[in-house]
């Protein structure tokens, strides 16, 4: 049996997404656009602005979780006027429910300085009513129409609390 290696790449502003990770992190986005909207939306258009959105936002973050060697997930994140936001979080089909987005938060905050972003937001698009259920379980706060919202302590409590009963090796 092979051996199950999940691994973590970081990009930065310094440190700028390759296009082969582009690709593939966009392939789970459109997968999982169609899916809740039932409509294709696999455009070229669609495909250079997000593109144009990794390369050049400023303070824009993104952790890519891969699976030997296939990207299985990501999280991106900025930092923005209102603090520190989770822009996007996005999931392989397959792996959903399978404690990655754990994992992937688990790495967020090792990432972040607790002290100067005391809080975390997100946008979550009204239509992903799964992405509204999961972070409202996590603890995120419905603050605004579509503007959710954790306080690092709560989030890392509730991270290190999970992953604590948590052995991922069974799940790959």
């Amino acid at each position: 049996m092979k051996d199950n290696k999940v691994t973590f790449n970081y990009f930065t502003p310094d440190n700028k997404i390759d296009n082969e990770t582009i690709n593939e992190i966009y392939k789970i986005i459109v997968y999982n656009e169609n899916k809740i909207s039932k409509e294709e939306n696999d455009t070229k258009s669609n495909y250079d602005a997000f593109k144009n959105t990794l390369l050049n936002t400023p303070n824009y973050y993104i952790i890519v979780c891969k699976l030997n060697n296939e990207v299985i997930a990501f999280l991106s994140y900025c930092y923005m006027h209102l603090g520190l936001l989770i822009s996007e979080v996005q999931i392989k089909e397959e792996y959903q429910g399978k404690n990655i987005l754990l994992k992937l938060l688990n790495e967020f905050i090792t990432k972040i300085d607790k002290n100067k972003y005391n809080k975390i937001h997100a946008f979550i698009n009204s239509k992903h009513i799964k992405s509204k259920l999961v972070f409202t379980h996590i603890g995120f706060i419905n603050t605004n129409n579509n503007h959710y919202e954790i306080t690092y302590d709560k989030l890392y409590n509730y991270i290190k609390k999970r992953l604590k009963y948590k052995n991922f090796s069974h799940l790959f």
